[in-house]
């Protein structure tokens, strides 16, 4: 019985997202863990008001994994360009490419063929 929770637990939450922050002025730390569904896409709140370096982290998780955040002031993106919608990181994310790029010595050009799917 406690399997089979846990195993729809963990198949309905796909990330934990952990805070562990100390400040040092006032010798508090602080952590957090939260189950972050992917699918429904919840919206957590933004730390960054309270914790300034949390900015660049946030930030870095909403591009690669997808996590939305509420009240955040900056939403560019740091690796990836502003194109791109899909999340690196996760398992969902096409190996392959969308796109094979080959350079043919006969013609010197540049050809770009959309990829076929390869089954192992």
């Amino acid at each position: 019985m406690l399997d089979s929770s846990l195993s729809y637990f963990l198949r309905n939450n796909q990330l934990i997202v952990f805070y562990i922050y100390y400040c040092f002025f006032l010798k508090i730390k602080v952590s957090i863990s939260l189950f972050y569904n992917t699918f429904i896409k919840d919206p957590l709140q933004s730390i960054d008001s309270v914790y300034l370096n949390a900015n660049w982290i946030e930030r870095e998780t909403s591009e690669m994994f997808g996590i939305c955040y509420i009240f955040k002031k900056d939403l560019r993106k740091l690796l990836v360009d502003y194109s791109t919608i899909d999340n690196p990181l996760l398992k969902s994310y096409p190996v392959e490419g969308f796109f094979d790029i080959f350079y043919n010595f006969f013609d010197d050009q540049v050809l770009c063929v959309e990829s076929s799917g390869i089954e192992l």
